[in-house]
């Protein structure tokens, strides 16, 4: 019941959300074009909602956060479920999709499953769409934070702060090397193999990451596992936090690894290669550090529009509804119908 849901936190005011975020507030049509022209010159993701009170909550924190799941709900149980189910099962199988959990996180974001992935689009046009598709003028409150709506975007010369193409690349050699290993074993399972690509996976990343489609990480995960990923330019973020947005999650997920593990370095100086790998840590900790720095200035830019706009900027739209969410039915009738001389 309704009753007993938790409400999700929310911003109330511009002035609490400028902490998180690099703002700019967009009152008039003037300023909104001024806007449109700059992003043409910008590479970076998009993200829209609907209201410039949310925080960028995942679909799964949504649920854990309003139905209190803590201690009830376990993210790997429910991942080799879905991995172990008959029909899914095979569904990758055919569709050699590698069912590692990335892939499966990217097959549940399609179908409306909770997942710690974050919906992003290198398109701001239709970031622009998902923010206003559902906009209804009667439920605008003048004067606040609920009289707009909003559009994030990270910037492309920031992608390096959570970009992970070498973790990938080494889960790859990693993968090469167990199937070359366990080929001559009778207890040897692709099931097997997979659960420990996950394992290694969750030890070396954090907690907040990019996932992009990479052609040549295939073998590893999937994301480009359906049509409508591909018409809306998707990509992902990645946030395994339970309960911290991502705004929030941005600014904690390297704090650990920047703390300085000394003692037992120093110590050793003396020992041959011990010199070489104290400056090697010394220079990673040093690069950590710098990207910490970077993420607590808010990589994230909002733009916030006041949705009186709204009617003027649909009118502009350079697509329809089932461009966004293309559905092969009616792409094949159309064909067809098309196609009769």
């Amino acid at each position: 019941t309704n009753q007993n849901m938790k409400q999700l936190p929310v911003y109330n005011n511009f002035e609490e959300k400028s902490s998180f975020f690099n703002s700019t507030i967009i009152d008039t049509w003037d300023e909104y074009q001024k806007f449109i022209e700059e992003q043409k010159n910008i590479s970076g993701i998009y993200r829209g909602i609907s209201s410039a009170s949310y925080k960028i909550f995942t679909s799964l924190q949504r649920e854990y956060i309003t139905k209190e799941l803590e201690g009830k709900f376990d993210l790997s149980d429910f991942v080799n479920s879905i991995r172990n189910h008959s029909l899914l099962k095979d569904y990758f199988k055919y569709f050699k999709i590698v069912p590692s959990k990335l892939s499966i996180y990217s097959f549940l974001q399609h179908y409306g499953a909770p997942t710690p992935f974050l919906d992003f689009t290198t398109s701001f046009e239709k970031a622009l769409y998902f923010a206003i598709e559902n906009y209804d003028s009667t439920q605008v409150e003048e004067d606040s934070i609920k009289d707009y709506f909003t559009i994030f975007l990270i910037k492309e010369e920031d992608y390096d702060l959570i970009e992970i193409p070498e973790v990938i690349r080494s889960l790859q050699k990693i993968k090469k090397l167990s199937i070359e290993a366990a080929s001559g074993y009778e207890d040897y399972s692709e099931d097997l193999m997979n659960e420990h690509i996950d394992d290694i996976f969750s030890i070396n990343t954090c907690n907040v990451f990019l996932i992009k489609h990479y052609e040549e990480f295939i073998d590893v995960y999937n994301s480009y596992n359906n049509i409508r990923i591909i018409a809306q330019e998707g990509l992902f973020i990645h946030n395994d936090y339970p309960d911290l947005p991502l705004e929030e999650a941005l600014k904690k997920f390297l704090e650990n690894e920047t703390h300085f593990i000394g003692s037992e370095l120093d110590d050793m100086e003396d020992i041959p290669g011990i010199a070489e790998r104290n400056a090697e840590y010394r220079a990673s900790l040093e690069k950590i550090r710098g990207f910490h720095r970077r993420l607590k200035q808010n990589i994230i830019y909002s733009f916030e529009i006041k949705k009186s706009l709204i009617p003027n900027i649909l009118k502009t739209f350079p697509f329809t509804k089932g461009d966004i969410y293309p559905e092969p039915q009616e792409i094949f009738s159309t064909i067809f119908k098309q196609s009769i001389k």
